[in-house]
């Protein structure tokens, strides 16, 4: 009921469970479908009889939820005053906040100081304080007047004030284009922190109406006042880009267009046109044309945009060049290496590359240039997890959490990396740094789950310390946070296994995990117990055999649940992944049931009923993966197709030899008409659709498009799709009498500077 917004019901049927139930049940729901009720007092009541608890497990749920009081409590909410305690910050500083408020609206500035600064920093009516100390920041210093706001999150319940106070910093277009996008209550506001005329506003409202460029770009031309300002010229450039036939009304209106101006809207709306050989042509021409201007600073920041957006033009094409990508984001960077977005771009591109020398090394770089920048210290946080270097990534991960301690991603990765560590030190005999470590990270646990698994690393823990009583303490304690069912189980014998732990406690274990498998599985019990076994196989535990020869039964029975489509495909991956033949036959099979003709379950059957060796496939099988092929990739499944293709190539049905003895009405099947098409577009908007009729099906034609393709993402299809694509796309078209037309040779020199420019 809760997820589908039925808040008051969930709290009844929650304290009708907790009226059955044997123990208490955990606060932490009930108090938020109370706050999403707006049941603020009743809220209130239970947030104070369970303050310690969620003070410990949920800190960022308390501060949130003590904001919301705070702010109910300032617009005179006499009941909830009623239901506080009498010593308590919401109570005792709240008149220090209204005095504030008043001191804010009477202009006493030194006034209004004296009372923010009485107020401790955590303080309920802290945020509150920030965006009246933004207000009281003249305009003239955008800079702190937005750094007053910058430390509340988007979460909390002043959010919104602080959006409509920061809109103080802005001027001319932008002010403008932000009006137009806050409610009506909120423009009132800003409107009379600024003395903004009521008509501008009216007219302003009433162009956010126009929903369409067009539409909006007409509203201007039919209103020339009292809109007036240095800002409307680039703003008629902008909505021009849509509808290029009032541009004689616009240079009516605001003066002929410059070269450079002319150049980027022709740019932008060839962009829009999807026609990308104009478009390249004259995002060229515009840069050609700064480049020309004076040194400035201006300058070298339009050339970093112009460079940025090739690489978004190269990341839209249907084969993008990593490489090509690269190359301009570097170009960028050298224009503006100040830019930490486009640092961050850059680092996300090579991540993906097979050079990890490259990635480290501009990690390293960008460490440097940008020490205090969270998003870069997060970077280098997973730079660090992949060399497993857990100590150095939860250095970078605290100092990123200093920075924004609001960031619950942040905090999460806190956790992660918390327990990467502590897992390294336990297998290096550092046990007292270990248990040092899990204590600091138990009170970070999220939720029920997590709290169990860092109870089973300290059952370990404590079990190789020699410590049995407190092992057998850990352990009881996390078994009671974890459900019921084999996962408590599997998850302590995976993680012993991984530890070192003695083989005595590890077939302990192992009879612990088949006492568990009794009663039958559910959806969510088997979906995590996989992706457990998975991600242990990845780390090489040798464990996860022997623990699913197990649980073999159990998790047959789980494959006939009702799982989703996504989930089902999901698990036969993971399933794919760990070598379990046997459970992935039996979960394709009844996905296969379900979802007929699916090449993905079609292929996990196969191959998990030929038990990984392709010799095994048989003639009829085979076929069915040749004629499954084309449907996966229609449907966009580039994962199944790549896995159909290299099992064909592998199976000694699939040679070169047997298959050119195929019968050639059959051979078209492996050829897919929706990628064709693609390439085709592709080639067009490579070429210009006029110089499609110089295709031609010529070898060194056919070396650049394979190539191309040889360097995208496509490369992974494998060498029958690449192969029958690029000959299917370069077909020759047929004239009207049923002859094929000849088609003359391109010049190659222009089509090698057109697909590698």
């Amino acid at each position: 009921m809760a997820e589908s917004g039925l808040y008051k019901e969930a709290v009844v049927l929650w304290e009708h469970a907790a009226r059955l139930a044997s123990t208490p049940l955990d606060v932490t729901p009930l108090l938020v479908w109370l706050i999403n009720s707006q049941q603020i007092v009743q809220a209130a009541k239970l947030y104070f009889a369970h303050a310690t608890t969620l003070q410990q497990r949920h800190p960022q749920l308390e501060k949130k939820l003590l904001s919301l009081l705070a702010a109910h409590l300032l617009v005179n909410r006499a009941d909830l005053k009623k239901s506080l305690p009498s010593h308590h910050p919401l109570k005792e500083d709240l008149p220090l906040a209204k005095l504030a408020l008043a001191a804010l609206c009477q202009g006493d500035l030194t006034k209004l100081k004296q009372s923010l600064q009485s107020l401790s920093s955590d303080s309920p009516y802290r945020e509150f304080a920030d965006i009246l100390l933004s207000l009281a920041t003249p305009l003239e210093e955008p800079e702190r007047l937005i750094q007053a706001l910058q430390t509340i999150p988007a979460s909390s319940p002043f959010a919104n004030l602080a959006r409509a106070a920061g809109i103080r910093s802005l001027s001319g277009r932008a002010l403008a284009r932000a009006l137009m996008q806050i409610p009506q209550v909120d423009q009132t506001f800003v409107a009379h922190l600024l003395g903004i005329p009521t008509p501008i506003i009216d007219q302003i409202n009433q162009l956010s109406t126009c929903h369409k460029s067009a539409h909006f770009l007409q509203a201007l031309l039919d209103h020339p006042s009292p809109l007036t300002g240095p800002w409307i010229r680039p703003t008629f450039l902008d909505l021009l880009v849509d509808d290029l036939g009032k541009r004689a009304a616009v240079e009516e209106r605001i003066g002929p267009f410059s070269k450079t101006e002319n150049a980027r809207l022709l740019a932008l709306h060839h962009q829009r046109k999807k026609n990308r050989v104009r478009t390249r042509t004259y995002w060229k021409q515009y840069r050609s044309l700064i480049k020309k201007q004076p040194d400035s600073r201006n300058r070298s920041l339009t050339l970093a945009q112009i460079a940025s957006h090739f690489a978004t033009l190269e990341e839209s094409t249907h084969w993008p060049s990593r490489v090509h990508i690269i190359e301009h984001l570097q170009e960028a960077r050298g224009w503006d290496p100040e830019d930490s977005a486009l640092l961050l771009r850059l680092i996300h591109w090579h991540q993906q590359d097979e050079d990890r020398v490259a990635y480290y090394s501009l990690i390293e770089e960008a460490l440097k240039q940008f020490p205090t920048n969270p998003d870069i210290l997060l970077a280098a946080s997973e730079a660090a997890i992949q060399r497993k270097a857990y100590k150095k990534a939860l250095g970078l991960i605290t100092a990123a959490a200093k920075l924004e301690p609001n960031n619950q991603e942040t905090l999460s990765r806190q956790r992660v990396a918390q327990t990467l560590l502590a897992r390294k030190q336990i297998k290096q005999g550092r046990l007292n740094l270990a248990r040092k470590g899990l204590a600091h990270i138990r009170p970070l646990a999220q939720n029920r789950a997590t709290e169990s698994h860092l109870c089973i690393l300290q059952a370990i823990l404590e079990s190789l310390s020699g410590n049995t009583d407190a092992e057998t303490a850990f352990l009881e304690q996390g078994k009671k946070l974890a459900a019921s069912g084999p996962l408590f189980p599997l998850t302590l014998l995976l993680e012993a296994g991984e530890m070192g732990l003695a083989k005595s406690r590890i077939y302990d274990y192992l009879n612990r995990l088949e006492l568990e498998c009794q009663t039958p599985p559910n959806r969510t019990e088997t979906k995590k117990i996989i992706t457990l076994a998975k991600d242990h196989f990845a780390r090489k535990n040798p464990l996860v055999s022997e623990s699913f020869d197990r649980l073999k039964r159990y998790l047959s029975k789980g494959s006939r649940l009702d799982f989703s489509k996504k989930e089902a495909d999901t698990l036969c991956n993971d399933l794919f992944q760990i070598k379990q033949f046997s459970l992935l036959k039996s979960f394709a099979e009844s996905a296969q049931k379900r979802w007929k003709g699916e090449p993905a379950f079609l292929f996990f059957r196969l191959y998990a009923e030929s038990g990984g060796e392709t010799y095994r496939i048989s003639d009829e099988d085979f076929f069915a993966l040749r004629d499954a092929l084309p449907t996966a990739v229609r449907r966009g499944d580039d994962l199944t197709a790549q896995r159909i293709d290299s099992l064909m190539g592998q199976s000694p049905h699939g040679s070169r030899r047997n298959l050119g003895a195929l019968s050639p009405a059959k051979i078209p099947k492996l050829l897919e008409k929706q990628l064709v098409k693609n390439l085709k577009k592709w080639i067009v908007s490579e070429f210009g659709q006029e110089k499609r009729t110089n295709l031609n099906n010529g070898d060194s034609l056919r070396t650049l498009l394979l190539e191309r393709l040889a360097n995208s993402e496509y490369a992974s299809r494998g060498p029958f799709i690449l192969a029958y694509l690029v000959d299917k796309a370069l077909d020759r078209e047929e004239g009207p009498t049923g002859q094929r037309k000849k088609r003359e040779k391109p010049p190659i020199r222009q089509l090698e500077m057109d697909l590698f420019e």
